[in-house]
Protein backbone atom coordinates (compact mmCIF):
# COMPACT_ATOMS: atom_id res chain seq x y z
CA UNK A 1 0.00 0.00 0.00
CA UNK A 2 1.32 3.22 -0.94
CA UNK A 3 1.35 5.17 2.28
CA UNK A 4 2.08 8.51 1.62
CA UNK A 5 -1.79 8.52 -0.65
CA UNK A 6 -3.48 8.01 3.03
CA UNK A 7 -4.64 10.61 5.41
CA UNK A 8 -1.96 10.91 8.23
CA UNK A 9 -4.69 8.40 10.64
CA UNK A 10 -4.45 5.61 7.81
CA UNK A 11 -1.00 5.80 7.62
CA UNK A 12 -0.90 5.14 11.19
CA UNK A 13 -2.83 2.30 11.31
CA UNK A 14 -1.07 0.63 8.12
CA UNK A 15 2.03 0.61 10.52
CA UNK A 16 0.74 -0.94 13.21
CA UNK A 17 -0.67 -3.44 11.12
CA UNK A 18 3.44 -4.41 10.15
CA UNK A 19 4.03 -7.57 12.14
CA UNK A 20 8.13 -7.30 11.71
CA UNK A 21 8.41 -3.72 11.88
CA UNK A 22 8.27 -1.33 15.15
CA UNK A 23 5.22 0.96 15.10
CA UNK A 24 7.09 4.67 14.13
CA UNK A 25 4.21 7.33 15.48
CA UNK A 26 3.27 10.03 12.92
CA UNK A 27 3.53 12.61 16.12
CA UNK A 28 5.95 11.71 19.02
CA UNK A 29 3.48 10.49 21.67
CA UNK A 30 3.21 12.50 24.86
CA UNK A 31 1.25 11.22 27.09
CA UNK A 32 2.39 10.34 30.84
CA UNK A 33 0.83 8.71 33.51
CA UNK A 34 2.54 8.92 37.13
CA UNK A 35 2.55 5.72 39.32
CA UNK A 36 -0.60 4.85 41.76
CA UNK A 37 -0.44 5.73 44.80
CA UNK A 38 -2.85 4.58 47.67
CA UNK A 39 -1.71 7.83 49.70
CA UNK A 40 -4.24 10.13 49.90
CA UNK A 41 -7.46 8.53 48.66
CA UNK A 42 -9.57 11.19 50.19
CA UNK A 43 -13.01 10.43 52.16
CA UNK A 44 -14.36 6.78 52.25
CA UNK A 45 -17.42 5.88 50.82
CA UNK A 46 -19.81 5.28 53.43
CA UNK A 47 -20.45 1.01 53.45
CA UNK A 48 -23.78 -1.10 54.89
CA UNK A 49 -24.99 -4.31 54.56
CA UNK A 50 -27.50 -5.09 51.34
CA UNK A 51 -30.50 -5.52 53.72
CA UNK A 52 -30.13 -2.36 55.65
CA UNK A 53 -30.49 -0.53 52.47
CA UNK A 54 -33.66 -2.76 51.18
CA UNK A 55 -31.55 -4.86 48.75
CA UNK A 56 -31.27 -8.79 49.40
CA UNK A 57 -27.93 -10.41 49.41
CA UNK A 58 -29.08 -13.25 47.62
CA UNK A 59 -29.89 -11.10 44.64
CA UNK A 60 -26.67 -9.29 44.61
CA UNK A 61 -24.86 -12.91 44.63
CA UNK A 62 -27.11 -14.58 42.33
CA UNK A 63 -26.34 -11.14 39.71
CA UNK A 64 -22.41 -11.78 40.73
CA UNK A 65 -22.86 -15.47 39.83
CA UNK A 66 -24.37 -14.95 36.07
CA UNK A 67 -21.62 -12.34 35.26
CA UNK A 68 -18.92 -14.53 36.11
CA UNK A 69 -20.55 -17.66 34.07
CA UNK A 70 -21.16 -15.51 31.23
CA UNK A 71 -18.33 -16.38 28.82
CA UNK A 72 -18.75 -13.26 26.66
CA UNK A 73 -18.03 -11.05 29.49
CA UNK A 74 -14.28 -10.43 31.34
CA UNK A 75 -15.74 -8.70 34.42
CA UNK A 76 -12.59 -6.64 36.30
CA UNK A 77 -14.98 -5.28 38.74
CA UNK A 78 -18.57 -4.17 40.60
CA UNK A 79 -19.51 -1.72 43.38
CA UNK A 80 -23.22 -1.48 43.99
CA UNK A 81 -24.68 1.46 46.09
CA UNK A 82 -28.10 2.83 47.51
CA UNK A 83 -28.76 6.12 48.40
CA UNK A 84 -24.90 7.01 48.88
CA UNK A 85 -24.07 3.98 50.86
CA UNK A 86 -21.75 1.39 49.46
CA UNK A 87 -23.00 -2.48 49.62
CA UNK A 88 -21.30 -4.42 47.55
CA UNK A 89 -17.73 -4.55 46.25
CA UNK A 90 -16.50 -7.23 44.37
CA UNK A 91 -13.37 -8.11 42.42
CA UNK A 92 -12.92 -10.79 39.94
CA UNK A 93 -9.22 -12.62 39.00
CA UNK A 94 -6.46 -10.64 40.26
CA UNK A 95 -8.49 -7.21 39.41
CA UNK A 96 -8.37 -4.80 42.97
CA UNK A 97 -10.99 -2.40 43.36
CA UNK A 98 -8.63 0.06 45.56
CA UNK A 99 -6.81 1.75 42.92
CA UNK A 100 -7.71 4.04 40.08
CA UNK A 101 -9.34 3.07 36.94
CA UNK A 102 -9.28 4.53 33.29
CA UNK A 103 -12.56 5.54 32.31
CA UNK A 104 -12.09 5.66 29.09
CA UNK A 105 -15.39 7.51 27.80
CA UNK A 106 -17.08 7.31 31.13
CA UNK A 107 -15.28 10.51 32.25
CA UNK A 108 -17.41 12.72 28.93
CA UNK A 109 -20.43 12.55 31.56
CA UNK A 110 -18.04 14.16 34.35
CA UNK A 111 -16.91 16.92 31.37
CA UNK A 112 -20.61 17.75 30.98
CA UNK A 113 -21.13 18.54 34.86
CA UNK A 114 -18.69 20.63 34.65
CA UNK A 115 -20.51 22.70 31.69
CA UNK A 116 -23.49 22.76 33.64
CA UNK A 117 -21.67 24.67 36.87
CA UNK A 118 -21.14 26.94 34.10
CA UNK A 119 -24.42 27.61 32.80
CA UNK A 120 -25.78 27.71 36.48
CA UNK A 121 -22.83 30.82 37.06
CA UNK A 122 -23.84 32.19 34.08
CA UNK A 123 -20.82 32.22 32.15
CA UNK A 124 -22.16 30.24 29.18
CA UNK A 125 -25.48 28.93 27.28
CA UNK A 126 -26.29 26.24 25.53
CA UNK A 127 -27.30 28.41 22.53
CA UNK A 128 -23.89 30.15 22.82
CA UNK A 129 -22.05 29.97 19.19
CA UNK A 130 -18.93 28.30 19.12
CA UNK A 131 -17.28 30.36 16.81
CA UNK A 132 -18.25 33.61 19.56
CA UNK A 133 -16.14 31.43 21.81
CA UNK A 134 -13.24 30.28 19.54
CA UNK A 135 -12.76 33.25 16.82
CA UNK A 136 -9.46 32.43 15.97
CA UNK A 137 -9.62 29.21 15.70
CA UNK A 138 -11.66 29.07 12.50
CA UNK A 139 -10.86 29.23 9.19
CA UNK A 140 -12.55 31.01 6.47
CA UNK A 141 -14.56 27.98 5.28
CA UNK A 142 -15.06 27.14 8.73
CA UNK A 143 -16.59 30.22 9.85
CA UNK A 144 -19.13 29.80 6.82
CA UNK A 145 -20.22 26.34 7.18
CA UNK A 146 -20.19 25.95 10.70
CA UNK A 147 -21.16 30.01 11.48
CA UNK A 148 -24.38 28.14 13.42
CA UNK A 149 -22.11 25.33 15.65
CA UNK A 150 -23.44 26.04 19.13
CA UNK A 151 -22.78 24.29 22.63
CA UNK A 152 -26.05 22.19 22.40
CA UNK A 153 -24.64 21.10 19.39
CA UNK A 154 -21.55 19.20 20.67
CA UNK A 155 -23.23 18.31 23.87
CA UNK A 156 -25.27 16.19 22.03
CA UNK A 157 -22.33 14.99 19.66
CA UNK A 158 -24.38 16.55 16.79
CA UNK A 159 -21.13 18.78 15.33
CA UNK A 160 -20.56 16.48 12.64
CA UNK A 161 -17.23 17.40 12.63
CA UNK A 162 -14.74 14.04 11.70
CA UNK A 163 -11.26 14.88 13.07
CA UNK A 164 -11.35 11.99 15.75
CA UNK A 165 -9.30 10.43 18.43
CA UNK A 166 -6.88 8.48 16.13
CA UNK A 167 -6.58 11.97 13.77
CA UNK A 168 -5.26 13.33 17.10
CA UNK A 169 -2.14 10.99 17.52
CA UNK A 170 -1.00 12.96 13.88
CA UNK A 171 -1.20 16.19 14.83
CA UNK A 172 -0.35 18.89 18.18
CA UNK A 173 -3.19 21.64 17.26
CA UNK A 174 -6.36 19.08 18.32
CA UNK A 175 -8.61 22.46 18.67
CA UNK A 176 -7.70 24.35 15.16
CA UNK A 177 -7.89 21.01 13.40
CA UNK A 178 -11.31 19.54 14.84
CA UNK A 179 -12.96 23.22 14.38
CA UNK A 180 -11.53 22.71 10.76
CA UNK A 181 -12.01 18.94 9.85
CA UNK A 182 -14.71 17.77 7.28
CA UNK A 183 -18.48 17.49 8.28
CA UNK A 184 -20.65 14.61 7.57
CA UNK A 185 -24.42 15.13 7.74
CA UNK A 186 -26.72 17.82 8.95
CA UNK A 187 -25.77 20.06 11.66
CA UNK A 188 -27.41 20.22 15.18
CA UNK A 189 -29.25 16.91 13.30
CA UNK A 190 -26.99 13.78 12.43
CA UNK A 191 -25.79 12.20 15.69
CA UNK A 192 -22.11 11.42 15.55
CA UNK A 193 -20.14 9.89 18.03
CA UNK A 194 -16.88 12.13 18.60
CA UNK A 195 -15.03 12.10 21.57
CA UNK A 196 -13.38 15.36 20.42
CA UNK A 197 -16.41 16.72 21.19
CA UNK A 198 -15.90 16.64 24.61
CA UNK A 199 -12.19 17.86 24.33
CA UNK A 200 -14.10 21.04 22.55
CA UNK A 201 -16.13 21.01 25.96
CA UNK A 202 -13.09 20.96 28.00
CA UNK A 203 -11.52 23.43 25.97
CA UNK A 204 -14.69 25.93 26.34
CA UNK A 205 -14.21 25.45 30.19
CA UNK A 206 -10.82 26.41 29.94
CA UNK A 207 -11.55 29.27 27.90
CA UNK A 208 -14.17 30.79 30.63
CA UNK A 209 -12.59 30.13 33.44
CA UNK A 210 -9.08 30.73 33.04
CA UNK A 211 -8.52 27.06 35.00
CA UNK A 212 -7.76 23.67 33.66
CA UNK A 213 -10.34 21.50 33.92
CA UNK A 214 -8.97 19.51 36.68
CA UNK A 215 -8.62 22.53 38.91
CA UNK A 216 -12.09 24.05 37.98
CA UNK A 217 -13.47 20.34 38.99
CA UNK A 218 -11.12 20.14 41.82
CA UNK A 219 -12.62 23.30 43.59
CA UNK A 220 -16.31 22.32 42.36
CA UNK A 221 -16.68 18.69 42.58
CA UNK A 222 -13.93 16.66 43.78
CA UNK A 223 -13.25 18.25 47.11
CA UNK A 224 -16.91 18.53 47.74
CA UNK A 225 -16.94 15.39 47.37
CA UNK A 226 -13.63 14.40 49.41
CA UNK A 227 -12.03 12.67 45.89
CA UNK A 228 -8.26 13.24 45.93
CA UNK A 229 -6.44 10.95 43.91
CA UNK A 230 -7.19 10.98 40.43
CA UNK A 231 -5.32 12.06 37.30
CA UNK A 232 -6.38 13.54 33.67
CA UNK A 233 -3.91 13.22 30.88
CA UNK A 234 -3.82 16.50 28.78
CA UNK A 235 -3.72 17.00 25.14
CA UNK A 236 -0.32 18.84 23.29
CA UNK A 237 -1.86 22.04 23.89
CA UNK A 238 -2.16 21.59 27.88
CA UNK A 239 -5.65 21.19 27.78
CA UNK A 240 -7.15 17.82 29.50
CA UNK A 241 -7.93 15.38 27.07
CA UNK A 242 -12.05 15.46 28.22
CA UNK A 243 -13.87 12.79 26.39
CA UNK A 244 -11.24 9.99 27.66
CA UNK A 245 -7.84 10.11 29.73
CA UNK A 246 -9.69 10.27 33.44
CA UNK A 247 -8.02 7.46 36.05
CA UNK A 248 -10.41 7.33 38.90
CA UNK A 249 -10.64 5.55 42.07
CA UNK A 250 -13.77 3.42 41.75
CA UNK A 251 -15.73 4.44 44.81
CA UNK A 252 -14.91 8.29 43.70
CA UNK A 253 -16.98 7.74 40.46
CA UNK A 254 -19.98 5.87 42.84
CA UNK A 255 -20.20 9.16 44.44
CA UNK A 256 -20.10 11.51 41.30
CA UNK A 257 -23.15 9.22 39.98
CA UNK A 258 -24.83 9.56 43.14
CA UNK A 259 -24.60 13.11 43.11
CA UNK A 260 -26.25 13.53 40.05
CA UNK A 261 -28.57 10.51 40.77
CA UNK A 262 -29.76 12.39 43.80
CA UNK A 263 -30.43 15.82 41.60
CA UNK A 264 -27.15 17.33 41.76
CA UNK A 265 -26.61 16.84 45.96
CA UNK A 266 -24.27 15.18 47.91
CA UNK A 267 -24.34 14.67 51.50
CA UNK A 268 -26.85 17.91 52.01
CA UNK A 269 -24.66 20.13 49.70
CA UNK A 270 -25.95 21.90 46.60
CA UNK A 271 -22.83 20.57 43.72
CA UNK A 272 -25.11 21.12 40.56
CA UNK A 273 -28.58 22.50 39.85
CA UNK A 274 -31.15 20.21 39.63
CA UNK A 275 -32.44 21.59 36.19
CA UNK A 276 -29.62 21.25 34.53
CA UNK A 277 -29.12 17.53 35.85
CA UNK A 278 -32.56 16.87 34.89
CA UNK A 279 -32.02 18.03 31.27
CA UNK A 280 -28.11 16.36 30.85
CA UNK A 281 -29.45 12.94 31.65
CA UNK A 282 -32.82 13.32 29.29
CA UNK A 283 -32.99 12.33 26.17
CA UNK A 284 -31.92 14.93 23.12
CA UNK A 285 -30.97 12.12 20.25
CA UNK A 286 -32.60 9.32 18.95
CA UNK A 287 -30.17 6.68 18.57
CA UNK A 288 -30.50 3.85 16.25
CA UNK A 289 -27.02 2.74 15.00
CA UNK A 290 -24.33 2.93 18.07
CA UNK A 291 -26.73 1.10 20.48
CA UNK A 292 -29.83 -0.56 21.10
CA UNK A 293 -31.02 0.51 24.48
CA UNK A 294 -29.84 3.86 25.00
CA UNK A 295 -30.63 7.46 23.30
CA UNK A 296 -28.29 10.17 24.17
CA UNK A 297 -28.42 13.29 26.42
CA UNK A 298 -26.17 15.99 27.12
CA UNK A 299 -22.96 13.08 27.52
CA UNK A 300 -24.66 10.85 29.49
CA UNK A 301 -26.43 8.15 27.72
CA UNK A 302 -30.39 7.42 28.65
CA UNK A 303 -32.36 3.97 28.53
CA UNK A 304 -35.12 3.43 26.01
CA UNK A 305 -36.67 1.18 27.82
CA UNK A 306 -36.12 1.47 31.63
CA UNK A 307 -35.63 4.79 33.54
CA UNK A 308 -31.78 5.10 33.82
CA UNK A 309 -28.81 6.83 32.70
CA UNK A 310 -25.30 5.95 32.08
CA UNK A 311 -21.83 6.98 32.37
CA UNK A 312 -20.12 4.49 29.53
CA UNK A 313 -16.59 3.79 28.33
CA UNK A 314 -15.77 1.73 26.07
CA UNK A 315 -14.49 -1.95 26.52
CA UNK A 316 -17.08 -2.29 29.54
CA UNK A 317 -16.29 0.94 32.13
CA UNK A 318 -19.92 1.82 33.00
CA UNK A 319 -21.92 3.32 35.76
CA UNK A 320 -25.61 2.82 35.56
CA UNK A 321 -28.10 4.75 37.53
CA UNK A 322 -31.45 3.61 38.21
CA UNK A 323 -33.85 6.16 39.09
CA UNK A 324 -36.09 3.56 40.22
CA UNK A 325 -34.19 2.17 42.65
CA UNK A 326 -31.98 5.10 43.46
CA UNK A 327 -29.10 2.17 42.84
CA UNK A 328 -25.66 3.15 41.03
CA UNK A 329 -24.25 0.51 39.41
CA UNK A 330 -20.37 0.81 38.68
CA UNK A 331 -18.71 -2.22 36.48
CA UNK A 332 -15.00 -2.02 35.37
CA UNK A 333 -14.55 -4.96 32.60
CA UNK A 334 -12.19 -5.82 29.72
CA UNK A 335 -14.80 -6.59 27.28
CA UNK A 336 -14.40 -6.19 23.48
CA UNK A 337 -17.23 -3.96 22.83
CA UNK A 338 -17.32 -0.14 22.35
CA UNK A 339 -20.37 1.13 23.66
CA UNK A 340 -22.94 -1.14 25.50
CA UNK A 341 -24.34 -3.41 23.51
CA UNK A 342 -23.49 -6.62 25.57
CA UNK A 343 -25.13 -9.16 28.06
CA UNK A 344 -23.94 -7.29 31.03
CA UNK A 345 -26.83 -4.48 31.00
CA UNK A 346 -29.62 -7.40 30.28
CA UNK A 347 -28.60 -8.57 33.80
CA UNK A 348 -28.05 -5.27 35.16
CA UNK A 349 -31.72 -3.76 34.25
CA UNK A 350 -33.71 -6.93 35.34
CA UNK A 351 -31.81 -7.06 38.75
CA UNK A 352 -32.27 -3.55 39.50
CA UNK A 353 -34.81 -1.83 37.76
CA UNK A 354 -37.52 -2.67 40.28
CA UNK A 355 -39.40 -0.98 43.73
CA UNK A 356 -37.46 -2.28 46.56
CA UNK A 357 -37.87 -1.76 50.29
CA UNK A 358 -36.45 0.58 52.36
CA UNK A 359 -34.74 -1.87 54.55
CA UNK A 360 -34.90 -5.49 54.93
CA UNK A 361 -34.64 -8.01 58.14
CA UNK A 362 -31.27 -8.89 58.30
CA UNK A 363 -30.23 -12.53 56.53
CA UNK A 364 -27.33 -13.79 58.44
CA UNK A 365 -27.23 -16.53 56.06
CA UNK A 366 -27.72 -14.69 52.50
CA UNK A 367 -24.85 -12.21 54.01
CA UNK A 368 -22.51 -15.24 54.06
CA UNK A 369 -23.41 -16.81 51.21
CA UNK A 370 -22.37 -12.95 49.29
CA UNK A 371 -19.48 -13.08 51.56
CA UNK A 372 -18.04 -16.21 49.93
CA UNK A 373 -19.03 -15.77 46.61
CA UNK A 374 -17.28 -12.17 46.30
CA UNK A 375 -14.08 -14.65 47.67
CA UNK A 376 -14.97 -17.16 44.85
CA UNK A 377 -14.08 -14.70 42.21
CA UNK A 378 -10.65 -13.21 43.84
CA UNK A 379 -7.19 -14.64 43.17
CA UNK A 380 -6.36 -13.18 46.59
CA UNK A 381 -8.08 -15.09 48.52
CA UNK A 382 -7.20 -19.03 47.16
CA UNK A 383 -9.42 -21.70 47.96
CA UNK A 384 -7.54 -24.29 49.52
CA UNK A 385 -6.87 -27.70 47.77
CA UNK A 386 -8.45 -31.48 48.29
CA UNK A 387 -6.15 -34.04 48.98
CA UNK A 388 -6.88 -35.15 45.49
CA UNK A 389 -5.73 -31.81 44.22
CA UNK A 390 -2.59 -31.50 46.07
CA UNK A 391 -1.61 -34.82 44.55
CA UNK A 392 -2.69 -33.82 40.93
CA UNK A 393 -0.29 -30.82 41.77
CA UNK A 394 2.54 -33.18 42.96
CA UNK A 395 2.30 -35.39 39.71
CA UNK A 396 2.16 -32.49 37.51
CA UNK A 397 5.01 -31.33 38.74
CA UNK A 398 6.86 -35.00 38.91
CA UNK A 399 7.33 -33.73 42.60
CA UNK A 400 9.71 -31.41 42.15
CA UNK A 401 10.13 -27.68 41.50
CA UNK A 402 9.11 -26.87 37.47
CA UNK A 403 10.23 -23.86 37.61
CA UNK A 404 13.70 -24.59 38.28
CA UNK A 405 13.72 -26.51 34.70
CA UNK A 406 13.19 -23.79 32.78
CA UNK A 407 16.00 -21.27 34.80
CA UNK A 408 17.99 -19.25 32.01
CA UNK A 409 18.10 -17.40 28.82
CA UNK A 410 16.11 -17.60 25.85
CA UNK A 411 16.65 -15.03 22.43
CA UNK A 412 16.79 -15.84 18.93
CA UNK A 413 18.68 -17.71 17.42
CA UNK A 414 19.35 -15.88 14.35
CA UNK A 415 18.57 -12.73 16.32
CA UNK A 416 15.87 -11.86 14.38
CA UNK A 417 13.25 -9.65 16.03
CA UNK A 418 9.58 -8.99 15.68
CA UNK A 419 7.68 -5.61 16.55
CA UNK A 420 5.60 -7.43 19.90
CA UNK A 421 6.25 -6.21 23.20
CA UNK A 422 4.93 -6.72 27.15
CA UNK A 423 2.18 -3.66 26.92
CA UNK A 424 -1.05 -4.57 24.96
CA UNK A 425 -0.84 -4.06 21.43
CA UNK A 426 -4.63 -1.98 22.13
CA UNK A 427 -2.99 0.33 24.93
CA UNK A 428 -0.17 0.87 22.59
CA UNK A 429 -2.75 2.27 20.35
CA UNK A 430 -4.20 4.29 23.02
CA UNK A 431 -1.54 5.75 24.05
CA UNK A 432 0.36 6.05 21.11
CA UNK A 433 3.33 4.60 22.18
CA UNK A 434 4.93 1.59 20.88
CA UNK A 435 7.09 -1.19 20.86
CA UNK A 436 10.75 -1.36 19.45
CA UNK A 437 10.18 -4.53 19.54
CA UNK A 438 10.91 -7.95 20.90
CA UNK A 439 14.62 -9.34 21.52
CA UNK A 440 14.85 -12.45 24.34
CA UNK A 441 13.81 -13.32 27.90
CA UNK A 442 15.07 -15.00 30.81
CA UNK A 443 13.34 -16.79 33.86
CA UNK A 444 15.29 -16.53 37.23
CA UNK A 445 15.17 -16.61 40.79
CA UNK A 446 15.41 -14.11 43.58
CA UNK A 447 15.49 -14.82 47.39
CA UNK A 448 13.18 -17.75 46.22
CA UNK A 449 10.71 -15.41 44.30
CA UNK A 450 10.43 -17.10 40.31
CA UNK A 451 10.68 -14.22 37.36
CA UNK A 452 9.93 -13.62 33.97
CA UNK A 453 12.82 -11.32 32.43
CA UNK A 454 11.14 -9.66 29.17
CA UNK A 455 13.60 -8.09 27.01
CA UNK A 456 12.40 -5.54 24.38
CA UNK A 457 15.41 -2.94 22.72
CA UNK A 458 16.89 -0.99 25.07
CA UNK A 459 14.50 -1.77 27.69
CA UNK A 460 13.95 -4.90 30.45
CA UNK A 461 11.53 -5.67 32.80
CA UNK A 462 11.28 -7.99 35.60
CA UNK A 463 7.88 -9.43 36.45
CA UNK A 464 7.69 -11.44 39.73
CA UNK A 465 5.15 -14.32 38.90
CA UNK A 466 2.57 -15.33 41.09
CA UNK A 467 1.61 -18.82 41.34
CA UNK A 468 0.01 -18.99 44.24
CA UNK A 469 -1.86 -15.78 44.46
CA UNK A 470 -1.17 -12.36 42.49
CA UNK A 471 1.95 -10.40 42.65
CA UNK A 472 1.34 -6.68 41.78
CA UNK A 473 4.30 -4.56 39.97
CA UNK A 474 5.16 -1.31 38.60
CA UNK A 475 6.08 -1.85 35.05
CA UNK A 476 7.78 1.75 33.21
CA UNK A 477 6.40 2.22 29.59
CA UNK A 478 8.38 4.79 28.36
CA UNK A 479 6.81 7.96 30.66
CA UNK A 480 3.72 5.44 31.50
CA UNK A 481 3.68 3.90 34.92
CA UNK A 482 1.49 0.58 34.99
CA UNK A 483 0.89 -1.27 37.76
CA UNK A 484 0.73 -4.49 36.74
CA UNK A 485 -1.19 -8.24 38.83
CA UNK A 486 1.29 -11.22 37.58
CA UNK A 487 -0.93 -14.58 38.14
CA UNK A 488 1.47 -18.10 36.65
CA UNK A 489 0.46 -21.55 36.67
CA UNK A 490 2.20 -24.86 34.73
CA UNK A 491 0.33 -27.58 33.03
CA UNK A 492 1.57 -30.32 30.57
CA UNK A 493 -0.32 -30.29 27.27
CA UNK A 494 -1.12 -33.09 25.05
CA UNK A 495 2.23 -34.04 23.69
CA UNK A 496 3.45 -34.06 27.29
CA UNK A 497 5.57 -30.89 26.81
CA UNK A 498 5.86 -28.27 29.85
CA UNK A 499 3.80 -25.29 29.50
CA UNK A 500 3.97 -21.69 31.52
CA UNK A 501 1.29 -19.52 31.02
CA UNK A 502 1.80 -16.45 32.37
CA UNK A 503 -1.43 -13.71 32.99
CA UNK A 504 -0.39 -9.68 33.26
CA UNK A 505 -3.63 -7.83 34.31
CA UNK A 506 -2.89 -3.78 33.61
CA UNK A 507 -5.07 -3.19 36.50
CA UNK A 508 -5.36 0.59 35.75
CA UNK A 509 -6.65 -0.23 32.34
CA UNK A 510 -9.32 -3.14 30.74
CA UNK A 511 -6.79 -4.71 29.15
CA UNK A 512 -4.33 -8.31 29.96
CA UNK A 513 -1.48 -9.75 28.17
CA UNK A 514 -1.48 -13.10 28.58
CA UNK A 515 2.24 -15.14 27.50
CA UNK A 516 2.25 -18.98 26.72
CA UNK A 517 5.40 -20.41 27.20
CA UNK A 518 5.59 -24.00 25.39
CA UNK A 519 8.77 -26.07 26.37
CA UNK A 520 10.21 -28.34 23.55
CA UNK A 521 13.37 -30.35 23.06
CA UNK A 522 17.11 -28.63 22.53
CA UNK A 523 15.80 -25.95 24.56
CA UNK A 524 13.11 -24.60 22.13
CA UNK A 525 10.17 -22.27 23.08
CA UNK A 526 7.49 -20.99 21.38
CA UNK A 527 6.36 -17.68 23.11
CA UNK A 528 2.19 -17.17 22.37
CA UNK A 529 1.59 -13.47 22.91
CA UNK A 530 -2.28 -13.12 22.99
CA UNK A 531 -4.66 -10.49 25.29
CA UNK A 532 -7.58 -9.36 26.30
CA UNK A 533 -10.19 -7.68 24.94
CA UNK A 534 -9.34 -10.46 22.21
CA UNK A 535 -8.10 -9.86 19.30
CA UNK A 536 -11.69 -9.92 17.10
CA UNK A 537 -12.62 -6.60 19.00
CA UNK A 538 -9.35 -4.67 17.41
CA UNK A 539 -10.06 -6.50 14.19
CA UNK A 540 -13.24 -5.15 14.05
CA UNK A 541 -12.21 -1.51 15.38
CA UNK A 542 -9.29 -1.86 12.76
CA UNK A 543 -11.51 -2.63 9.85
CA UNK A 544 -14.22 0.34 10.70
CA UNK A 545 -11.48 2.68 10.32
CA UNK A 546 -10.20 1.75 7.43
CA UNK A 547 -14.02 2.08 6.18
CA UNK A 548 -14.21 5.57 7.03
CA UNK A 549 -10.86 6.26 5.54
CA UNK A 550 -12.06 4.24 2.47
CA UNK A 551 -15.19 6.80 1.86
CA UNK A 552 -13.41 9.77 2.40
CA UNK A 553 -13.98 11.82 -0.79
CA UNK A 554 -10.26 10.84 -2.54
CA UNK A 555 -10.64 8.55 -5.28
CA UNK A 556 -7.07 7.64 -4.60
CA UNK A 557 -6.85 6.72 -1.28
CA UNK A 558 -10.47 4.50 -1.02
CA UNK A 559 -9.24 2.89 -4.09
CA UNK A 560 -5.94 1.99 -2.49
CA UNK A 561 -8.06 0.33 0.43
CA UNK A 562 -10.57 -1.33 -1.76
CA UNK A 563 -8.30 -3.54 -3.49
CA UNK A 564 -6.73 -5.04 -0.28
CA UNK A 565 -10.26 -5.38 1.33
CA UNK A 566 -10.97 -6.90 4.79
CA UNK A 567 -9.21 -10.21 4.58
CA UNK A 568 -5.67 -8.58 4.03
CA UNK A 569 -6.74 -6.49 7.21
CA UNK A 570 -7.69 -9.11 9.17
CA UNK A 571 -4.66 -11.34 8.02
CA UNK A 572 -2.46 -8.44 8.89
CA UNK A 573 -4.12 -7.51 12.46
CA UNK A 574 -3.85 -11.66 13.24
CA UNK A 575 -0.20 -11.45 13.55
CA UNK A 576 0.47 -8.15 14.83
CA UNK A 577 -2.21 -8.78 17.44
CA UNK A 578 -1.82 -12.70 18.43
CA UNK A 579 2.21 -12.99 16.76
CA UNK A 580 4.23 -16.44 17.86
CA UNK A 581 7.63 -16.29 18.48
CA UNK A 582 10.17 -18.88 18.35
CA UNK A 583 13.38 -18.89 20.72
CA UNK A 584 16.13 -21.17 22.15
CA UNK A 585 18.24 -21.56 25.42
CA UNK A 586 21.58 -19.59 25.20
CA UNK A 587 23.93 -22.23 25.67
CA UNK A 588 21.97 -24.13 22.74
CA UNK A 589 22.11 -21.25 20.22
CA UNK A 590 24.95 -22.10 17.44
Amino acid sequence: MNSFLLPPSAQLLSRILDSKNATEPILEAVSFKPAFSVENSGTPLSCCLPEEAGIPSDLICDFLERLHKDPSLNMHSILIARNGKLLCEASFGAQDTGIWKHTFSACKSIVSLAIGMLIDDGLLSTDEKILDIFPKEFGAIAKLKLKDLRVNDVLTMRSTLQFAELDSMTTTEWLKEFLNSATKGELGKTFRYNSLNTYLLAAIIVKKTGKSLTAFLDERLFAPLGITNYYWEKSPQNIEKGGWGLYLLPKDLVKIAHTVLAGGIYEGKRILSSEYVQIATAKHVEVTKESQDFDYGYQFWVGKHADVFLFNGMLGQNVLCFRRSGIVLLSHAGNGEFFHTGSYFHYAIKAFDRDFESVLPKNVKAKKCLQAKIKSLSLYYPVKKTWRERVFTWLVGKGKDLFEDIVGDYAFEKGDKNAVGLMPLVLQGVHNQYTKGFESISFLKKEGIPYLVYRETNVEREIPLGFETPIQTHCLFGTLDFLVASSAKFKYDEEDRLVLIVRLDFLETPCSRILKFVFGVCGDVRIFHAELPGEEFVIETATDLLKQVSEAPIPLVSGVINRFGEDYVELKLRKAFAPILKVKKAENIQ
